[in-house]
């Protein structure tokens, strides 16, 4: 049958479809397009007068994509996806290459309801947009390829019968590596979350654009995140945990790293950290085995109270040393890893971690000792000597300062050459009778 002798049909609405169930009215070729499968001449649908027919070329690409059997005979394009169902042919909800396309909405009335459209699926974004070839009984001629947002195709996509339709659920393959840094975003495959779907949901910000959050409460766990660490390289990690700028504000948010077998607890304020990594300390991994990060929305806030927010975004491990350092209240000495964890001034000595000073009085007679103490006085106990320390040595300079000799037979007493020397005094007592002395230990007599 040639286009010039096929029935002419004057449908001028975009997808609108005459279901013809006689074979004489099989399409063979419509608009320069032929059909040269196998399956081609069971094709149920007509080529349109004016330019073509999306359900005859929709029709007419699962036959030959898929070969006989091709879809059953659903007339207009709204009833497509509802139809197939029935059949038992699957129909997905996102676009899939080598899938027909159904939208139930436009495309004039159809005896109640929209005509429709359908179309082949040739190319799939990853905004969930996607491109086809399409015809249409009104607004172009021949097959044109299109492409449509996200949602465009409301009566889903349906796939060849007995093949799966949906995607292979995505598998955890990021590996935690002794090479470098790691990240786990949440929307990697390794990140999983559980509990009420409707309690989720999803903002696009902080790392990559995205970040997930839910409700904190002080009930039991309801909503929670894992992150599994697939730990190739057996080494300690630093972890840390992305919060970000929004959505974030819990006070005490409640990380679980479960590594080696055991399990170590972290709380964070993620309302005081806006868009950045924040450590949750350094732990020490096995190679393969049971291992995540774990965060609840059970953190002990009452929902009425606070209504604050549980943030989900990326984690981070980064390899770090072995051994762990620990200089935890020290000032000095050994850091356990063969590193220090500081040194003292000069004239200090470490002593248990602590900087210790020691008193240095060798080859002094006084001044200090370094530490705040004194090596020695001065003072030879004469008052005719100035007792000073000059370089750490005793200084004794004779002075010329009254004193006392001691010697009642002295007067004005003073001090020359570092000693006390007096005037002797007289004891004549002007009587010819006396015998006149002074006697050392009394004075005159």
């Amino acid at each position: 049958m040639t286009r010039d002798s096929r029935p002419t049909l004057s449908i001028l609405v975009f997808g609108f479809i005459l279901f013809l169930s006689s074979q004489a009215y099989a399409v063979y070729q419509c608009d320069g397009e032929k059909d040269d499968c196998l399956c081609g001449k069971d094709n149920p649908f007509p080529c349109c007068s004016n330019g073509g027919n999306c359900t005859w070329w929709a029709w007419e690409s699962a036959c030959c994509a898929w070969g006989a059997p091709a879809l059953p005979t659903y007339g207009d394009a709204w009833h497509w996806a509802i139809e197939a169902q029935a059949a038992g042919w699957p129909v997905r909800s996102t676009p899939k290459v080598g899938t027909v396309f159904v939208r139930t909405i436009g495309g004039g009335d159809c005896g109640g309801h929209d005509c429709g459209h359908v179309g082949w699926v040739i190319s799939v974004d990853s905004n969930g947009g996607f491109c086809a070839t399409e015809m249409a009984c009104w607004g172009w001629y021949g097959v044109h390829t299109n492409c449509h947002s996200a949602g465009y195709a409301d009566g889903g996509f349906i796939c060849k019968k007995g093949t799966p339709c949906e995607d292979p659920a995505p598998t955890c393959s990021t590996e935690v590596t002794s090479g470098g840094e790691t990240v786990i975003d949440d929307l990697n495959p390794c990140f999983t979350r559980y509990g009420t779907p409707s309690y989720w949901w999803e903002a696009s910000i902080g790392y990559a654009g995205h970040m997930w959050y839910t409700y904190a409460t002080d009930d039991p766990t309801d909503n929670y995140g894992v992150w599994t660490l697939k730990v190739r390289d057996a080494q300690n990690y630093e972890v840390y945990a992305y919060i970000p700028e929004n959505n974030a504000t819990t006070h005490q948010a409640k990380y679980r790293i479960h590594h080696n077998g055991k399990d170590s607890w972290v709380t964070i304020n993620q309302y005081n950290i806006s868009a950045q990594f924040v450590s949750l300390g350094t732990y020490d991994f096995s190679a393969g085995g049971d291992q995540y990060i774990r965060l609840d929305d059970s953190t002990g806030e009452d929902y009425n109270t606070y209504k604050r927010k549980v943030g989900f975004d990326a984690v981070k491990l980064v390899p770090r040393p072995s051994c762990i350092p620990n200089c935890s209240g020290k000032q000095c000495g050994d850091d356990g890893c063969g590193g220090s964890c500081g040194s003292c001034p000069g004239g200090w000595v470490c002593q248990g971690g602590k900087c210790v000073c020691v008193p240095n009085c060798a080859g002094k007679q006084c001044g200090s000792d370094g530490c705040g103490g004194s090596c020695g006085s001065c003072n030879d106990g004469n008052p005719c000597t100035d007792d000073w320390c000059s370089g750490g040595m005793c200084v004794f300079t004779p002075n010329s300062a009254p004193c006392d000799d001691g010697d009642p037979c002295t007067s004005g007493d003073v001090c020359a050459g570092g000693s006390c020397h007096g005037t002797p005094i007289s004891c004549d007592d002007g009587n010819p009778c006396t015998n006149d002395a002074c006697n050392p230990a009394t004075g005159c007599s």
